[in-house]
């Protein structure tokens, strides 16, 4: 009796240990599954959270382009910045201003925004401040009016009909601060890498409107200056134009400027950005600015360079990006020249070219005598009236360094 009394005890601590066994189990796996219960709506609220995100970026990207809409330069409340694609050679965005649109959907807008001139007060008669103002509200050139009639009212007042300020009045610390507090809105990546060699091109109106066709265009690089009879190289056309020979660069000039990189760049550049615009003032296609863009690059691909082209920015953005160079590479013409001055107020490092086609890192290539090749009739003889001091121009009469200058009679 006694031992089946220890029996019925150790069997009914053997069923209390198992219930024991049980409760704990069972709560081990109650435990568990307000864990995954918890997993769950976390995985649901994070499945909100992205499909806010992507409504965000539906209205932010167009969801009909293969590629990121670009940064904007306008300023930072005004837009989303979104990260543009600068380091891609298959890629071209890098930002975006004022209007939003990609500058090939928007030519006629920046066609004549003609920066450089108004900034500067070289305007054709009969322009006002106001008919500017009224049609690029919102522009950097704009902007650079008003702060500049804030700053120094004497020379500029917006508020009358009145022309543009008088020769001289430029003031590069107000447009230089401006783009300055423009480039801080953008990523570090959005600027120039400080390895970078810019180089401006002066494409659209001078290439597509003044140049025969492409194959003239393979000589002008090719030549330059030297296939241009020294009778006219100082005239200007009936137009009241200078020769392309004033904006457009030569294999000669971009040696020159290899040549002197080496005592000025520190460091050493490893890759260059051409920029520039074809829908500067282009009448027609753009097909002598394509070529021209393609034979500077292939030159800096010849000499070892990665190259990449931006040709589709506007030009707020291209004044922007092009003033925080490293080292910057001037083209002929106002913008170029504005670029210029802002790289030197930042202390970088910039090689002008506004001493025009006979001085500076132009005068080798002034000197030049006419190359060994058959004297063709170029687009500048198309137009014999040219004008300016020395005698009339008569073609029948064309010399070339270092030959004496024969005018008409």
């Amino acid at each position: 009796m006694a031992g089946l009394s220890r029996r019925k005890q150790k069997n009914a601590a053997t069923h209390t240990s198992a219930a024991k066994s049980t409760y704990i189990l069972f709560g081990a796996m109650l435990i568990f599954a307000v864990f995954q219960l918890m997993n769950v709506w976390s995985m649901v609220d994070d499945t909100a959270q992205l499909e806010t995100i992507l409504e965000t970026s539906s209205e932010t990207f167009d969801v009909g382009m293969t590629q990121p809409q670009p940064l904007s330069l306008t300023p930072p409340q005004a837009q989303t910045q979104i990260p543009p694609a600068v380091a891609a050679n298959q890629s071209n965005a890098r930002f975006n201003d004022k209007s939003g649109k990609a500058i090939a959907n928007d030519t006629k807008y920046w066609a004549d925004y003609r920066f450089g001139d108004y900034i500067l007060s070289t305007s054709p008669k009969g322009a006002t401040i106001v008919d500017f103002v009224s049609k690029y509200e919102g522009t950097l050139a704009v902007d650079y009016f008003h702060a500049l009639n804030q700053t120094y009212p004497q020379l500029v007042s917006i508020t009358k009909n009145g022309g543009f300020p008088k020769q001289n009045s430029f003031r590069a610390e107000v447009l230089c601060d401006m783009i300055t507090k423009r480039g801080e809105s953008l990523l570090p990546d959005a600027l120039p890498r400080d390895t970078d060699l810019v180089i401006h091109l002066r494409l659209g109106d001078v290439l597509d409107n003044m140049i025969k066709d492409e194959e003239e265009v393979e000589d002008v690089f090719e030549y330059g200056v030297s296939i241009v009879p020294s009778q006219i190289r100082n005239m200007i056309q009936e137009s009241d134009c200078l020769g392309w020979w004033h904006y457009v660069k030569s294999k000669c000039f971009y040696e020159n400027v290899l040549s002197e990189l080496i005592s000025h760049a520190k460091p050493k550049p490893k890759r260059v950005i051409i920029v520039g615009s074809p829908v500067h003032k282009k009448n027609g296609t753009d097909n002598n600015s394509i070529k021209y863009s393609k034979l500077v690059e292939a030159f800096f691909v010849h000499k070892g360079y990665e190259v990449i082209r931006y040709l589709d920015g506007t030009p707020d953005e291209d004044m922007v990006w092009m003033s925080h160079s490293p080292v910057f590479v001037a083209s002929g013409g106002g913008f170029s020249r504005l670029v210029t001055m802002c790289v030197n107020y930042f202390n970088s490092t910039a090689l002008s070219s506004e001493e025009g086609w006979s001085k500076g890192l132009d005068k080798s290539c002034g000197e030049a005598p006419h190359p060994p090749i058959p004297k063709k009739k170029y687009s500048w003889e198309e137009n014999t009236i040219w004008r300016g001091a020395g005698g009339a121009w008569d073609p029948r009469f064309r010399t070339f360094p270092p030959e004496e200058v024969i005018w008409g009679r």
